[in-house]
């Protein structure tokens, strides 16, 4: 079991991780609830309103838990030098860089729209560069690892509010539910 143990990240890197998935996921859920509502207001009631924003929340932090997870498995399998060494830094890093590389996908769909294989394989290179270059950046410097690991820090207040909602969320569905 000891084995076990050592191959995870601390329970505070853990903590931190998380919050730093929460962040970016339920920012960009709020984000486009907030785009929906004046069409919403227009045919729904406030209490069905409510039950489609505890639904939109409930599935972020779904996509976090699916985010998460993943991510720390891949941190037991790895030899601790590659990922687990700056876990908090590397894996915020990570989540960051692939939401904003996701919201702008998303904004701009026609890069799936136009199916062009070039396009991918652009993007794909792009990412990989810039999650590369970030990885070796924190890998390289203390300075940027403990940067990033002080920004969840004080990002992590925000992430808990988030938390809280998805529990007043889930307490919204499971009330709708029953």
């Amino acid at each position: 079991m000891a084995i076990f143990k050592n191959r995870f990240p601390t329970k505070q890197e853990l903590y931190y991780f998380l919050l730093a998935c929460v962040f970016p996921i339920h920012v960009w859920s709020l984000i486009n609830v907030m785009r929906e509502i004046p069409a919403w207001v227009l045919r729904l009631s406030i209490a069905e309103m409510l039950g489609v924003i505890a639904y939109a929340q409930l599935f972020a932090l779904l996509d976090t838990l699916v985010v998460f997870l993943p991510l720390v498995l891949v941190s037991a399998v790895l030899p601790a030098s590659l990922l687990r060494k700056r876990f908090v830094a590397v894996g915020t890093a990570v989540v960051f860089i692939t939401s904003g590389w996701l919201i702008y996908l998303h904004l701009n769909n026609w890069v799936f729209e136009q199916r062009d294989t070039a396009v991918f394989a652009i993007w794909g290179v792009t990412y990989l560069v810039a999650m590369i270059g970030v990885y070796l950046l924190i890998q390289r410097s203390e300075k940027v690892a403990a940067g990033i690991s002080n920004f969840v820090q004080r990002l992590s207040v925000l992430s808990i509010l988030y938390l809280i909602v998805d529990i007043i969320s889930l307490i919204i569905v499971v009330v709708r539910i029953l």
